[in-house]
């Protein structure tokens, strides 16, 4: 829809299903983000590139700079590919995420997650049921890696999780508060992978 917007951009009710290749900050809605507002909006089609060589790749937003930004009832179902901060919704971003779900399989390296890569901000009703796959390291269901002390609340992950370090059922590492009301079916890991957050009394 949009390489790039700023400074307000609200876009709603709107779908991408077609292929989406690059290399560099690249998504189904906006590739580089600042202050915007989705809503209502779909992926479908295939973002990223052949060889796993991208950063920055997200069914709607590649990489997003504010605390401002908002994306709310919107999902991915298409095919995530790329190297570092791939995300079924987004992969690198500062936005809130409201009522949004990814179905599409994720795939990549490092800081890979079923909606967002490497998260700063909070993402709160949203689940992810794609299968999430990293080479490296930080891999989760919702998050590869989450930071700030924003929450991750009521949300949740069935997607089968494959990585190599700090991988976990809901985020791979996280470094601020713990997730709220989230669950999660596998077994086989833990639901976070690291836990680098350390309560204060």
């Amino acid at each position: 829809i949009a390489g790039n917007a700023s400074g307000g951009t609200t876009i709603t009710s709107c779908g991408n299903e077609g292929r989406i290749i690059g290399d560099h900050t690249v998504a189904g809605m906006v590739g580089y983000a600042g202050i915007v507002e989705i809503s209502n909006c779909y992926n479908t089609g295939a973002i990223g590139n052949s060889d796993g060589s991208a950063h920055n790749i997200g069914g709607m937003v590649g990489h997003d700079t504010s605390y401002a930004s908002t994306i709310s009832n919107c999902s991915n179902s298409g095919k995530i590919n790329g190297n570092s901060n791939v995300g079924g919704l987004a992969g690198n971003v500062n936005a809130t995420f409201e009522e949004c779900f990814n179905s599409g399989y994720v795939s990549g390296k490092s800081y890979v997650g079923g909606l967002v890569g490497y998260a700063n901000g909070a993402i709160n009703n949203c689940y992810n049921t794609g299968a999430v796959t990293g080479s490296n390291k930080y891999i989760g269901g919702l998050c590869g890696l989450k930071s700030n002390t924003r929450l991750i609340s009521n949300c949740y992950n069935t997607g089968y999780i494959s990585g190599g370090d700090a991988i976990g059922a809901l985020v791979g590492e996280i470094s601020s508060t713990v997730p709220l009301n989230c669950y999660y079916l596998a077994t086989n890991i833990d639901g976070v992978g690291n836990e680098m957050y350390v309560p204060t009394s």
